[in-house]
């Protein structure tokens, strides 16, 4: 039985830290295949606010090059929000016979039972929930776990150094025209300036002396 562990989002962009928590579960769980999935329409978030499914796509692309990582369309296209329930059941069709595992971090780990339809998500998949916050320790995490959610299904725990960092915050620095080195990986800095995404103009603003 194969592992296949994944990692959902907006990816609006991805950013570093998205890298280095998929780079993290690689590193603790040794994976046969990592899937790196956009979101089409989150349930949380205004869809005319996103980047389009082709631009976040190939931005996920450029970030995930790693010979692990495959970059699965397979949300995209479908209408309606994109509940992690529907995602699941897409991906236990898909990979009929393999074990999933959904990789989050801390803060989404802590709140997964006011999930819609939580229980049922854990019936197609264990978690891979990962510290990233320096206020969660895995002693909480495992408390938790054990009280809420392994009645109902499998959760491990991995660590990875915590990266402070947001796609909002991303999106803020390309619209000011600021560096996005170190948050970003280049190729997708010099696609978001070519394609103008979250209103980023061409050059680079010049930093204060």
């Amino acid at each position: 039985m194969r592992q296949i562990y994944f990692l959902g989002g907006t990816f609006d962009p991805p950013h570093l830290g998205h890298l280095k928590l998929a780079r993290a579960a690689v590193e603790n769980f040794g994976p046969d295949e990592f899937l790196i999935v956009p979101d089409h329409i989150p349930p949380h978030k205004d869809a005319e606010g996103l980047a389009p499914d082709a631009d976040r796509l190939e931005m996920c692309r450029l970030t995930f090059t790693d010979p692990i990582f495959t970059v699965s369309d397979i949300d995209l296209g479908r209408e309606g929000r994109s509940y992690s329930v529907d995602l699941v059941r897409l991906l236990a069709e898909e990979y009929p016979g393999d074990r999933l595992w959904f990789v989050m971090a801390s803060d989404m780990l802590l709140s997964f039972d006011r999930w819609y339809r939580w229980k049922e998500i854990l019936r197609y998949c264990g978690i891979a929930g990962f510290t990233r916050e320096k206020a969660i320790d895995n002693e909480d995490l495992n408390e938790y776990a054990d009280r809420v959610l392994r009645p109902w299904g499998e959760v491990k725990l991995g660590v990875v150094d915590p990266l402070e960092l947001s796609s909002t915050e991303v999106r803020a620095a390309a619209a000011a025209g600021e560096s996005l080195v170190g948050l970003v990986a280049p190729e997708v800095e010099a696609y978001i300036r070519e394609k103008g995404l979250y209103g980023a103009p061409e050059e680079v603003r010049d930093e204060d002396p």
